[in-house]
């Protein structure tokens, strides 16, 4: 406790809130495993795998205008030491994306396959891609016929199902691999949604870029592609906040328990492992300790008990800070509670203020509160302070509190003439009655 000085300046009261950092909850962007432009003229052989002999169709490549040219025309083209007649014999490339296996990268994760292309013609069956998933399993039905008709889509929802020759399209697959789905849009468009995965397909091993099929060396086709991504995707998690006290919750943390109160804060998705290091503690402005339990087993829940003693009225702060998903998806909207702690159990219930008219006297109505098991006298304190924190008027009377019992009192303040809200603020205290030290306070106008 301390004793109540006459000339004090008051503390600015905080503001109850939470901070905000996104507008809308949607998966965010953790690994992208390719992002390529082909600006500098080159193949990036590094971002494929392998390049296989395929009789089924394949790949004849070069760059043109910043674009990556895909054609069975005739080149001839050096690999590892052979040389390969693309287009004729037989022998054709199929690209094995991305140059690193995903094994276990993205178990569980929204992945995106996205690129532009644009097709010369179409005189062969074209597979938009070929995924390779744990355990062998496979997709790779969506295709484009000989006519530019889209194919294995039942039912056909995209109403502009036929592709053009010679018009870029912006394709984008984007494979739920925790919900066992994955959604297909072009343009932006949603061709569907939802559709089916096998059955356990949870992991990616590669993707094959589209690629020819019902190749044959008499007929030629090219197409190019440019812009082709490739990222790994998580929901951000949010987090609700509960006070825990004699073994119930209760959502929210303001009036938090003066003695034994506990935060629980319950996160929307697992967590990597959380320490005291993800936090910041405050007590009126000062960091304060705090012991923490990480529900390692759920992975979604972290209670915390403040190590300080509280009095009442304290205004404390919690932040989360470098905390991630099992994904490594960051926060979504609040990482800070700021709220207060529950008036003293012996303490100033309400306070009102009549009419302020500047030059009267003002009355003053005051509530105070006893819950301590005892009965309590003290002093009330009506002060009112000037913009230099001096205090230049004043109405105190004594008070007689039964136990569980809440007791009223009127006083009387005077209003200089010269008052006005912005530079004279009027505080009530409750204090100890022989020696003045303040057990509670409430900022009345």
């Amino acid at each position: 406790m301390k004793k109540i000085i006459i000339f004090f300046v008051l503390a600015a009261m905080l503001c109850v809130g939470m901070t905000s950092f996104a507008d809308e909850l949607s998966p965010v962007v953790v690994n992208t495993y390719a992002d390529l432009d082909f600006e500098d003229g080159a193949v990036p052989s590094s971002y494929f795998y392998d390049f296989n002999d395929n009789t089924q169709g394949g790949y004849g490549i070069s760059t043109e205008d910043g674009t990556l040219k895909v054609s069975t025309m005739a080149e001839e083209i050096t690999y590892k030491g052979s040389t390969f007649v693309v287009g004729s014999a037989g022998h054709s490339w199929q690209m094995v994306f991305p140059g690193e296996h995903l094994d276990g990268k993205c178990t569980n994760m929204f992945v995106t396959l996205e690129y532009d292309i644009k097709f010369e013609s179409f005189p062969f069956i074209n597979r938009l891609f070929f995924l390779k998933g744990n355990d062998n399993k496979e997709v790779y039905n969506i295709t484009v016929d000989t006519n530019g008709k889209l194919g294995g889509i039942w039912p056909a929802v995209y109403e502009n199902d036929v592709l053009s020759a010679n018009t870029w399209y912006n394709i984008r697959f984007v494979f739920d691999l925790k919900n066992g789905n994955y959604d297909f849009f072009i343009d932006g468009n949603t061709v569907f949604s939802d559709r089916a995965l096998p059955e356990g397909l949870n992991d990616i091993k590669y993707f094959n870029l589209p690629r020819f099929m019902g190749y044959s060396s008499d007929s030629y086709s090219t197409f190019y592609l440019d812009d082709v991504k490739l990222f790994s995707s998580a929901n951000p998690y949010t987090v609700s906040a509960y006070q825990v006290s004699d073994g119930s919750e209760t959502e929210g943390l303001n009036s938090f328990p003066i003695l034994g109160g506990k935060i629980k804060l319950a996160f929307s998705e697992e967590m990597r492992e959380i320490t005291k290091e993800n936090f910041i503690f405050k007590v009126n402005g000062a960091e304060a300790d705090f012991d923490i339990e990480f529900d390692s087993a759920g992975k979604k829940a972290v209670t915390i008990t403040p190590k300080k003693e509280f009095t009442g009225r304290e205004k404390c702060l919690l932040q989360i800070k470098d905390a991630f998903t099992v994904f490594g998806a960051e926060i979504f909207g609040e990482d800070t509670f700021e709220f207060d702690v529950a008036s003293p159990d012996y303490g100033i219930l309400s306070c009102e203020i009549s009419e302020i008219i500047p030059g009267e006297d003002a009355e003053v109505s005051v509530t105070v509160k006893n819950h301590t098991g005892v009965s309590k006298q003290g002093l009330i304190i009506i002060g009112l302070t000037d913009a230099r924190g001096r205090m230049i008027s004043k109405a105190s009377q004594v008070t007689e509190s039964a136990d569980d019992e809440n007791q009223n009192y009127t006083l009387n303040l005077k209003i200089p003439s010269d008052y006005n809200s912005e530079n004279f603020k009027i505080t009530a205290y409750l204090a100890t009655r022989n020696d003045f030290y303040e057990l509670d306070r409430v900022l009345v106008e």
